[in-house]
């Protein structure tokens, strides 16, 4: 265990996660209040059970275990100061005006926090809305380094904030109420993916997968919303908090898979989806109200049930005649048993990334002028930025390590966000 820990502790994101999770246990598992109420409920069982020769002894050594255990988180705050480089710790809470609200701490997800904080640890905070709410601005009472802000969101896509506490701090996330409409729909569904498909994960599967997409024009975040085939339990399978992954662009086509395994990634379900009946699928906002659901019925391999069109018609099978006529990512209906779209979705793709898994480099083309772009880890956290202002753009990806990255482009054609694999 020393030695796997010794060669994480090289990973930069890994000692990041592994800090602040430690921080929030420390803030809330080890607070003296907890320790001597464990400490109690123990030595009230076992105290009956000392023979009258040894009652002394046993009450000396179970006062020397209380010891330890109240001085135990100074000295493990010490050891995280010194792992993370950072400065002593200070006082530090993170809470919000409203109730309901989550956060993504460093890609840990919490509700809030109050207690000790190592000033200099460069933390990146996210602050998602209950539903019926959207983020307006953070209110910083203390001291704290900024160094990226974003405020006043029209949806509900989280407030972010990264920098560094200096001091004592605390930091509110504010809400304003709101009464936008989720254009959030579940748009086309296969319960029936294999290798055939060509629709493969980012760990080269081909799971079951559910197509949401975005109706309009403004983008909406997936996280903390919920997934189910289940009508009388709406709140199955949640969408995890921190990560930009889940964010659907306006007018765009977001896959979230049905592996029955949620520790691969944001956009993984705890349940599969069953080809041999028909079932239905529900998704269901934060607060496990219905927004959307769609129904498919038993079908052959790599068919799909959806919309005709995107979000318009009845719900229709997407046969394989020959040709595989299910669209994973893209427009329901662009491409017909007879070949007609094969070539024309392909050419009317507004921007491309090649090669995609890529190695030392990777190319992206668009066909207006890419303002921006960002690259992220799975944990949501920025790892390159460019402002190209060019219909090409090449990318050294020597210094960073294999892996799954988001790249987000942003160019005249609107905002793109791509799956990245390096190998």
């Amino acid at each position: 265990m020393t030695t796997i820990f010794k060669h994480l502790s090289n990973n930069p994101q890994f000692m990041k996660k592994f800090t602040t999770k430690y921080l929030y246990h420390l803030s809330t598992t080890f607070t003296e209040e907890r320790i001597r109420t464990v400490y109690d409920s123990i030595t009230s069982l076992v105290e009956a059970e000392y023979c009258a020769d040894m009652s002394k002894s046993a009450k000396e050594a179970a006062n020397t275990m209380l010891t330890f255990l109240l001085e135990r988180p100074a000295n493990i705050l010490q050891h995280l100061q010194e792992h993370a480089g950072a400065q002593p710790a200070v006082e530090f809470e993170l809470k919000s005006n409203v109730a309901g609200a989550h956060f993504s701490v460093n890609g840990e997800t919490m509700t809030g926090f109050k207690g000790k904080y190592l000033a200099g640890f460069a933390t990146d905070f996210m602050a998602y809305p209950p539903a019926g709410y959207k983020f307006d601005h953070w209110d910083i009472q203390g001291s704290f380094e900024a160094t990226e802000k974003k405020e006043s969101c029209s949806t509900n896509l989280p407030g972010e904030l990264s920098g560094s506490l200096t001091s004592t701090c605390t930091i509110t996330a504010v809400f304003s109420p709101s009464n936008y409409d989720c254009t959030l729909v579940i748009n086309e569904m296969c319960a029936s993916s294999n290798k055939n498909s060509r629709n493969a994960d980012e760990y080269g599967k081909y799971p079951d997968w559910i197509e949401v997409y975005n109706y309009g024009n403004e983008p909406f975040d997936l996280a903390g919303y919920y997934f189910s085939n289940k009508e009388d339990e709406l709140k199955l399978s949640q969408i995890a908090y921190g990560s930009k992954s889940t964010i659907v662009e306006g007018k765009q086509h977001v896959l979230v898979w049905a592996n029955s395994d949620p520790v691969d990634g944001p956009l993984y379900l705890n349940f599969n989806l069953n080809v041999d009946k028909t079932k239905t699928i529900y998704l269901s906002n934060a607060s496990g109200e219905l927004i959307s659901k769609g129904t498919y019925k038993p079908h052959s391999a790599n068919e799909s049930y959806g919309f005709q069109s995107d979000n318009k018609g009845e719900w229709v099978l997407f046969e394989d005649c020959e040709r595989i006529t299910a669209t994973p990512g893209k427009e329901n209906g662009s491409i017909k048993c007879d070949g007609v779209g094969l070539t024309s979705v392909d050419s009317s793709e507004p921007l491309s990334i090649y090669p995609n898994p890529a190695y030392s480099e990777v190319t992206i083309t668009s066909k207006s002028l890419i303002a921006n772009v960002q690259i992220f880890d799975v944990n949501g956290s920025t790892i390159l930025k460019y402002t190209p202002n060019e219909k090409e753009l090449r990318i050294d990806l020597s210094t960073i390590r294999e892996g799954v990255y988001i790249v987000r482009i942003e160019c005249e054609d609107g905002v793109f966000n791509e799956k990245l694999v390096k190998q």
